[in-house]
């Protein structure tokens, strides 16, 4: 027999709308935050029962839920956020569960590389319908109940006159200060590892400027795009800095590895990736890796910077 098993989490941030565009995808995102509790059931035998949820001694939810296959699952919206849970209880046909919830906050600012706002900054927890948006001095707070993959931090120009910065692997036990630079580079996809003497970090650098170059010497879509192999960036040891908690780290070696994007007629499209190679001893902070990039345009030379996060845990 199979345990029940509840899983739950709240986005407790409040509700916020906003619109980007990505040039390159021509697309126009909607980006909508609204207070909600995600639940999932695991093991619980099937048909119709009652669900509820009580907060502080109220029922904030009250319905009949189906479970198929032993699993249920279910988004509540809620009218806003809840005032310092720390406990929900959820109810199945009168037997109750009650869930811990551990709210933490990211927190910080978010900045130019010339040390201006990012006025209204936007913060996204990607495939979580997660968004808050920052203050006008660009200060922002985002509420999370537990672990997330990644952040993008966005700014109104985005994918005009910027790129965004990502943070991965939010898992996070108390609050935690991060402080944001944007510009016209990405650093995107990083991934770390442990090695047997030293530590690894993986991650692709993303060029706007080079990105709308390939946009006006029209090409077609954003598949034209991925195959043009100018608008990828290349980077040297010289163009690449890490730093853990702020305190810059060495650079043991520098990898530039074919990062694949796809097939196509039989031919494969690759796009340049980095492999670093850093000391041992950084687990449990932050790792911030930083990129710098020269392009000429026009007989116009034009320095790129951008940064990722990536907290070690």
């Amino acid at each position: 027999m199979i345990k029940s098993n509840i899983n739950l989490f709240l986005n407790n941030n409040p509700s916020c709308y906003t619109k980007l565009e990505n040039i390159a995808k021509k697309q126009v995102w909607d980006m909508k935050n609204e207070p909600y509790i995600y639940i999932e059931g695991i093991g619980f035998e099937n048909g119709s029962k009652r669900l509820k949820l009580i907060f502080k001694d109220q029922i904030i939810f009250n319905e009949k839920i189906d479970i198929i296959d032993n699993y249920f699952e279910l988004k509540i919206t809620l009218q806003r956020p809840l005032n310092n849970p720390n406990e929900i209880i959820v109810d199945i046909d009168d037997r109750e569960y009650n869930i811990d919830i551990n709210l933490n906050k990211l927190y910080g600012n978010v900045k130019y590389f010339n040390g201006q706002p990012v006025k209204n900054p936007v913060i996204s927890v990607t495939k979580e319908d997660i968004v808050t948006i920052g203050d006008e001095k660009g200060n922002y707070e985002i509420y999370l109940s537990e672990k997330v993959k990644q952040i993008g931090i966005f700014e109104k120009n985005y994918s005009k006159e910027t790129l965004e910065a990502w943070i991965y692997n939010i898992n996070i036990e108390e609050d935690c200060n991060l402080e944001i630079q944007i510009d016209q580079m990405e650093v995107y996809g990083v991934n770390m590892w442990g090695g047997q003497v030293s530590d690894y970090i993986h991650f692709t650098p993303m060029s706007l400027n080079r990105a709308k170059k390939g946009i006006k010497d029209n090409l077609g879509n954003e598949l034209d795009l991925l195959k043009d192999k100018n608008i990828w960036p290349k980077l040297n040891e010289e163009s690449i800095r890490v730093f853990a908690d702020n305190e810059s780290l060495e650079i043991l070696s520098i990898t530039e590895v074919p990062d694949f994007l796809g097939e196509i007629e039989k031919e494969r499209y690759y796009r340049p990736s980095y492999i670093l190679s850093i000391p041992k001893g950084n687990k449990g902070k932050v790792i911030k890796i930083q990129i710098q990039h020269i392009i000429n345009i026009n007989n116009n030379e034009i320095v790129e910077k951008g940064e990722g996060y990536y907290i070690w845990k």
